[in-house]
């Protein structure tokens, strides 16, 4: 008997259990992937007064980050397709004051954006569960603006993750796995950086660049819990 290494999860699955799943855990997951998204705004170099699009914005934390960068005279929309995790953002926000900052449900690959509404395209691991990503990167482009660019980070192979490399390997020597679908949408589906390239290039994106980062990812949070 065998399974398969990793269910292909698709943008709608976080429409239901897995977002709700996220948010009853959501200070662990945060605190998971942080510096990742720490080093994406940083990276972003926000200025005053930009329209700034978060794709998979989950609760907002990157989407308050980015509001507290753009500022009052800027705008942050944070786009998910979980029900539960917009409510929570929102929720999040209004505690914060951030009053340059909203929240909307729905499918960025599908969703109508405005034309050339965004001058940021912003994502921390939300752009890889697109059934048809190079329909939903077209998408994402048509919601940019002449100048726009787009941000975002994605999971390289499991190969270079020792956070999902030591459990597949535990998980290996119990039970016979099949070895994932490449390019499947889900956490690994843009682990190849030429794929990512074509994507955007086909999509109408311009000068391209996949930039590698690492850092130090504390998995169930820092420290013991007694």
């Amino acid at each position: 008997m065998s399974e398969k290494a990793s269910e292909n999860i698709k943008a709608e699955d976080w429409a239901g259990e897995m977002g709700e799943r996220w948010l009853a855990h959501v200070d662990k997951f945060e605190g998971m992937i942080a510096p990742v998204g720490d080093a994406l705004v940083a990276t972003a170099n926000v200025k005053p007064g930009e329209r700034i699009l978060d794709v998979g914005c989950g609760a907002g934390a990157t989407t308050l980050a980015l509001a507290r960068e753009t500022g009052p005279t800027g705008r942050v929309i944070g786009l998910d397709i979980s029900p539960a995790l917009t409510k929570a953002a929102t929720k999040r926000a209004e505690k914060a004051g951030l009053s340059n900052t909203s929240f909307i449900t729905g499918d960025a690959g599908t969703k109508t954006l405005e034309k050339g509404g965004y001058d940021l395209l912003f994502s921390r691991f939300g752009v890889m569960f697109f059934e048809d990503p190079y329909a939903a990167f077209a998408n994402l482009r048509s919601g940019l603006s002449d100048n726009g660019r787009v941000l975002f980070a994605c999971w390289a192979s499991p190969m270079m993750n020792e956070w999902i490399l030591d459990v597949m390997q535990c998980v290996t020597r119990h039970v016979e796995m099949e070895p994932p679908t490449p390019r499947a949408p889900g956490p690994f589906a843009f682990a190849e950086p030429d794929y990512v390239e074509d994507i955007l290039t086909k999509a109408g994106f311009s000068d391209v660049k996949v930039d590698p980062w690492s850092g130090t990812q504390y998995i169930g949070g820092k420290g013991m819990r007694a």
